[in-house]
């Protein structure tokens, strides 16, 4: 049996001398593998392609490790970038093609967009470099003229020197007009925004812009009412997305130096999130916030609420984004099955069950947690038990059973720290044993059996990370 991670991981390296993965667990991605091999990893990227000698070789791809946005795909050597190959920005537009050489932009075209995500002029990469000539896209643009986006229009007015300068229309994706009015140097000054819906254009704000952002004006309802005024930036106010879907309701507080502040109810997909003391644009950091996450966006049920300490919040491409980690819980919060009956009410701890009461599905109290530490029962949405066993830290620690959802015995065995760690059982959904042997980080790993459903061995001898390695037995029945 493995003694420890490291010798895991070498050990992996060694035996596996081409190893296919198109689903990697890196290191970078396990922070208790990390502390053991001494790691410091914050900002971290994602690989998938073909690994020898534990570096990616030949065709790969990379991802942004925090949200799994693909940032390249193209050609490696030695884990680095090498030969043909595209970069990507987190937008996903293309920013790069050509060829690199040890990691750097060796020969090809780089890409640059406005804040709109239009392109507005491309480079050339030669021998690692930039040649001196940009050629700029539309930068010739003066008096009036129109932008198409995917063969539509998205713009119609007056250009100077290849920017928005005077009066000018933006158009919706369905040709509705978006906003009317004047611009200087490609932002906004005044005019009347108006969104689409049901097919009917309705005015939602009319007045000045300062920075692209509401300034001094009013605010309209579907049946034209006044429903909010901005004085300098500052008072009640609705945003909506360029789908026409309302992503934040509040009030604004302009302090200075272009600096918005602002509190209210932000909506994203599945969730919603309160601010109630006025947010820094700049300063989000640590913020309290209480976070509302649905199970979907047509029941209207909800999946838990809980105290949320805010990490950050962005504002891109007329959309708040908000990347959600479950660590960030905090504080007092329930969790819901999925008829909208209450499956856990308490407080959270970094995003653990911390203290509080569970339930089942009649509402009967089935364990009680203190400082992350009890006798716990989780069910199913149908009412089936799905785990039993002992919690530590607010993680399954000690003997543990987990169920099938037709109530037969999947596993059975003991956790460490949230995992599966030591020996334990599987089971098929019709009760026969289906693996016996050794676990580590969730994973079988040392000696064990393997049966097929009828009781006949099917493999017997060494796992690595949950691979099948040596000592191979097939039965005959």
């Amino acid at each position: 049996m493995l003694t420890n991670v490291k010798s895991s991981f070498i050990l992996k390296i060694i035996l596996c001398h081409v190893n296919y993965i198109t689903k990697i667990r890196l290191v970078v991605h396990n922070k208790k593998i990390q502390n053991i091999l001494g790691l410091n990893i914050v900002d971290y990227k994602r690989y998938s392609g073909r690994y020898i000698i534990g570096d990616i070789n030949g065709d790969g791809k990379e991802y942004n490790g925090y949200n799994n946005q693909l940032i390249y795909e193209g050609e490696f050597l030695d884990g680095k970038r090498n030969g043909k190959g595209r970069d990507f920005n987190n937008e996903g537009k293309l920013i790069f093609k050509g060829e690199y050489l040890n990691g750097i932009r060796w020969k090809g075209i780089s890409f640059e967009y406005n804040r709109h995500g239009y392109l507005i002029s491309k480079e050339e990469y030669l021998n690692g470099e930039t040649k001196l000539k940009k050629e700029s896209i539309n930068s010739n643009k003066n008096g009036n003229n129109k932008e198409y986006y995917h063969g539509k229009l998205i713009f119609e007015g007056e250009y100077l020197n290849g920017k928005r300068n005077g009066k000018g229309k933006e158009y919706h994706e369905n040709g509705e007009i978006k906003f009317e009015g004047e611009y200087l140097f490609d932002h906004r000054v005044r005019g009347k925004y108006y969104i689409s819906k049901y097919m009917n254009n309705i005015l939602e704000y009319e007045g000045e812009y300062l920075y692209d952002k509401k300034w001094e004006g009013k605010g309209y309802d579907h049946k034209g009412n006044v429903i909010y005024e901005l004085i300098y930036g500052t008072g009640k106010v609705k945003e909506y997305n360029d789908k026409n879907k309302l992503i934040f309701e509040g009030e604004y507080l302009y302090d200075n130096d272009r600096i918005w502040k602002l509190k209210g109810m932000f909506y994203f997909d599945l969730y919603e999130m309160i601010i109630k003391e006025y947010l820094s644009q700049i300063e989000i950091k640590n913020t309290k916030a209480y976070i509302k996450k649905y199970f979907n966006n047509y029941s209207g049920i909800l999946e838990f609420e809980s105290e949320y300490i805010l990490d950050e919040i962005n504002y891109r491409n007329g959309d708040w984004i908000f990347d959600f980690d479950k660590r960030n819980k905090n504080g007092k919060g329930k969790k819901y099955y999925n008829n909208g009956k209450i499956k856990f009410d308490g407080e959270f701890f970094k995003g653990k069950k911390w203290k509080g009461n569970g339930y089942d599905l009649n509402n009967n109290i089935v364990y009680d947690l203190e400082d992350g530490k009890g006798y716990v029962k989780k069910y199913y949405d149908n009412g089936k038990l799905k785990f039993e066993g002992q919690y530590l830290n607010g993680e399954k620690n000690g003997k543990g059973k987990e169920y099938h959802k037709n109530g037969k015995l999947e596993f059975v065995g003991d956790y460490c720290d949230g995992e599966k760690k030591g020996k334990g059982k599987e089971f098929y959904d019709n009760g026969k044993l289906k693996f016996e042997g050794e676990y580590l980080n969730g994973e079988r790993n040392g000696m064990g059996k393997e049966y097929n459903k009828y009781g006949g061995i099917e493999f017997q001898g060494t796992y690595l990370d949950g691979e099948r390695k040596y000592f191979f037995i097939y039965s005959l029945e």
